[in-house]
């Protein structure tokens, strides 16, 4: 095994292949149209009215618009829910609808339209409910919108229940029965864009396309949050999105960039995203108010920058109370967290706001799935994550005679469960689990694109790896395999030690190297042994001199 106990797994070996042609079947794309769609900076986006329900949605906002009827956004707490619902409201209020919004809170109201926010709406003579990254897991509520004459509108793309929304106006969902709509996989916030793109398109208002492009960073947001896969149009939002990130029409992004210390960024860096603009926007649904996230996205009352340092204030507080819980959970649960093949575990005192991120940390480390939940007495609210091989919402849905309330995707899911209930229900997830993992090799994979040469070691293949850009699930930055290898000149660096920087000699090359993480090593790295290393390429420029440069992921 691996320094991080890892089975590396070479996608493609085939020499014979050009470089670029292997990264390129490693992703599924093997034909020249495939190919120039991959490439391309001009896609061509998918008719929003090949969803199902699009006419029928579009006519009926239209039709509210007109007649000043009170539209209630509904929204998830989530970065996508949050994207999302700010698409619809800035579209709405564009077209001079008279709307207003909703979102529940993660620790009072848990997930997705809720009896009590019907009966709210019934009170405030809303007629037209449209949820947002939510609902199609809502049936009563929705019935019960029904029976009160409220229509609702459900954009949504979690996973389909067995219980569907049939009494909803109309829903917008991918995935849904008979839907023709050709990508599956869009993002909450993407499925609302494209709601946004068929009334902009439809209601013919001046200046339309250029209101469609400013939407672009929104839908980006909750397209790499969500960790969608970055293909195809997922992809091309991205794209488009991250270019339009860079001067934001919205001054509340402009102004979570500045407090994230994004002073300068490329059109491909969803890192930016995901690690500094999205946790930000987070940490108020996670710990606090999700309003405060929303309201910064919309510059509500023009109060942007009041709402943006409050997200710095709950980032930094959920940071610590993560840090903390993780600690606790290693420290005090290791037996479970190594012997068990699955890992379900809650207390009174990791917040459901984070315990996302707790299963999220254990799942990755450990490469097991993980059950954490909120002790709140008489009910537990739980979060899970899971490894390629296990699937997060096909296993809550097995057991779910248990829970009160569950929804989600593969690799990501969330559900409640009274405490009565949970010692069958811990049974029946460890008996499910062993027998999906049966004959399964378990242990945490490296995938690897493919070997490379030593002849491959320079700054036009760190070009060519670039043109592959923006990564994420489905598109991961390119991985290599680099054999027989001196590791070099090693020196802790970073807080406390944890990060070696080092040199890579390589054929008489010797190559500036990072391994994060790898401070732990300091002492079982020798000069004189030779070793494969797992590694990034990338390159870094000082005085308009540009130089390779490798990030270390792992070796042996």
């Amino acid at each position: 095994m691996s320094f991080l106990n890892k089975k590396w797994k070479i996608l493609n070996e085939d020499k014979n292949l050009p470089l670029i042609k292997r990264l390129l079947i490693n992703r599924g794309i093997t034909n020249e149209t495939e190919e120039e769609n991959f490439f391309s900076n001009n896609y061509s986006f998918h008719d929003p009215f090949l969803f199902k329900d699009m006419d029928k949605a579009v006519e009926r906002i239209a039709k509210a618009i007109k007649n000043n009827e009170r539209i209630m956004i509904f929204g998830d707490y989530d970065v996508d829910g949050i994207s999302g619902s700010a698409i619809l409201i800035h579209t709405l209020r564009k077209l001079n609808a008279n709307v207003s919004y909703r979102l529940p809170s993660r620790q009072k109201d848990g997930y997705g339209l809720q009896n009590h926010f019907i009966e709210e709406f019934k009170n405030l003579k809303v007629k037209l409910v449209i949820t947002v990254d939510n609902g199609i897991a809502c049936k009563e509520p929705i019935d019960l919108a029904k029976s009160l004459d409220i229509d609702v509108i459900v954009t949504d793309h979690h996973g389909l229940p067995e219980n569907f929304p049939d009494q909803a106006y109309a829903i917008i969902h991918p995935r849904q029965q008979d839907c023709q709509y050709p990508f599956k996989d869009l993002a909450g916030a993407g499925v609302a864009f494209k709601l946004a793109q068929a009334l902009l398109k439809s209601l013919k208002i001046k200046e339309a396309e250029d209101f469609i492009e400013d939407l672009f960073d929104l839908a980006c947001l909750g397209t790499i949050a969500d960790c969608t896969s970055l293909t195809h149009e997922n992809r091309a939002i991205v794209k488009k999105g991250l270019k339009k990130l860079q001067n934001s029409k919205w001054k509340g992004l402009n102004l979570i960039k500045k407090k994230a210390g994004i002073e300068s960024m490329t059109d491909n860096d969803t890192y930016v995203v995901g690690f500094k603009i999205g946790p930000r926007i987070n940490a108020a649904g996670r710990i606090d108010n999700p309003y405060y996230a929303l309201q910064a996205l919309l510059d509500e009352n023009g109060k942007a920058e009041k709402f943006v340092n409050k997200l710095e204030q709950l980032n930094s507080q959920r940071q610590q109370i993560t840090d903390k819980a993780l600690k606790y959970l290693e420290a005090n649960f290791e037996d479970v967290l190594k012997n068990e093949d699955i890992c379900i575990l809650n207390h009174k005192d990791w917040p459901s706001g984070i315990i996302g991120l707790l299963a999220g940390k254990i799942s990755e480390k450990y490469g097991k799935p993980a059950f954490i939940m909120e002790d709140r007495g008489g009910i537990l609210i739980g979060s899970v994550r899971c490894p390629e091989y296990f699937d997060a919402f096909e296993a809550i849905t097995h057991t779910k005679q248990y829970l009160e309330h569950f929804g989600g995707h593969q690799q990501a899911a969330g559900y409640s469960i009274k405490k009565e209930n949970l010692a069958q229900f811990t049974q029946a997830l460890k008996t499910f689990a062993k027998e999906k993992i049966a004959g399964k090799d378990t242990n945490p994979i490296l995938e690897i694109d493919t070997i490379i040469d030593a002849k491959n070691l320079n700054l036009e293949t760190v070009a060519l790896i670039n043109t592959f850009a923006p990564y994420g699930v489905g598109n991961k930055k390119p991985m290599f395999i680099l054999e027989n290898v001196n590791l070099q000149n090693l020196k802790k660096v970073g807080s406390e030690g944890k990060h070696l920087s080092l040199n890579t000699v390589c054929q008489n090359q010797v190559i500036k190297s990072i391994a994060f993480s790898f401070g732990q090593f300091f002492e079982k790295i020798t000069s004189d042994k030779h070793y494969n290393i797992v590694c990034h390429l990338s390159s870094n420029k000082w005085n308009n001199y540009e130089k390779l440069e490798l990030q270390i992921i792992d070796l042996t």
